[in-house]
């Protein structure tokens, strides 16, 4: 029976402390450690599927290189005065930069749960402008990220809340193509404390509003926040664009609440979403 892969060249450079985007959900894994198939081994997060960045991160740990050839630039003989260069030694040398290219490929959107870091379990964190939420950044205002357990989340344990004490705007930057068409779809609910009623903000792509849009949390509980799927279509117009979520809603400390974003190339991608 064969054995289990060794590796036989050397492990790839890479740090070995966790970066920032890494280290809250690494914390919550027993030894900061995950499972091959991707998912946290065990801690606080056992069993949750681990985003893009942190997935690869820990891959990194465990890359290998393979081992370098003798004399690799030998020739393979002369043909018209010109040295050729040994095939084999090109590919190994694809082989040697296919493990750091594919964990540098960026992704089209990073945790749109918002599942990392972990917030308190049953609270929030208040968070003001200029901190993060894992790959998101909180441009203006404030805004709360909802732990596990303090009410439904639309997908995994979290979720954000566009007001903290007042109306707030999160955004994240991904890479695109120019002059291809994608689909931001997402789950909108709101905070149904305070004086029930409408949530409202906006989808903006590159600064520019692109969809305004409203919730109504009347009859809406903690247990039953009550999603809905929501959509917008734009057309990149370069090789990176940033997507915000911004409250408009003069609630106080109760705005309108997002989960599972989602961008994919194309239209309409998202059969259960309204406009």
């Amino acid at each position: 029976m064969r054995g289990p892969a060794r590796c036989e060249g050397r492990p790839l450079p890479g740090p070995k402390t966790p970066p920032s985007h890494v280290a809250g959900f690494a914390a919550a894994c027993r030894g900061g450690g995950a499972a091959r198939d991707g998912r946290c081994a065990g801690g606080l997060t056992s069993g949750r599927r681990l985003p893009h960045l942190v997935r690869g991160w820990f891959a990194q740990q465990t890359a290998c290189a393979p081992p370098a050839l003798s004399n690799p630039f030998s020739p393979g003989g002369t043909h018209g005065g010109h040295t050729r260069v040994r095939h084999d030694v090109a590919a190994a040398g694809l082989l040697a930069l296919a493990p750091s290219a594919a964990l540098a490929a960026p992704t089209a959107l990073d945790d749109g749960s918002f599942e990392y870091p972990v917030a308190p379990a049953n609270s929030f964190n208040a968070l003001k402008a200029g901190q993060t939420i894992g790959p998101w950044s909180v441009d203006s205002g404030s805004v709360d990220h909802i732990g596990k357990g303090f009410w439904q989340a639309a997908d995994g344990d979290q979720s954000v809340d566009l007001n903290g004490g007042g109306p707030g705007k999160v955004s994240q930057t991904i890479r695109t193509t120019a002059g291809k068409t994608y689909t931001v779809s997402y789950a909108l609910a709101g905070n149904p404390e305070g004086n029930q009623g409408l949530r409202t903000g906006r989808v903006l792509i590159d600064g520019q509003n692109f969809q305004d849009f409203s919730f109504d949390t009347t009859g809406k509980t903690r247990a039953n926040m009550g999603y809905v799927g929501r959509q917008v279509t734009f057309v990149a117009t370069g090789a990176t664009t940033t997507l915000s979520f911004a409250s408009t809603s003069a609630t106080g400390a109760y705005g309108p609440v997002i989960d599972d974003v989602r961008v994919k190339s194309g239209c309409c991608s998202c059969s259960t979403c309204s406009d």
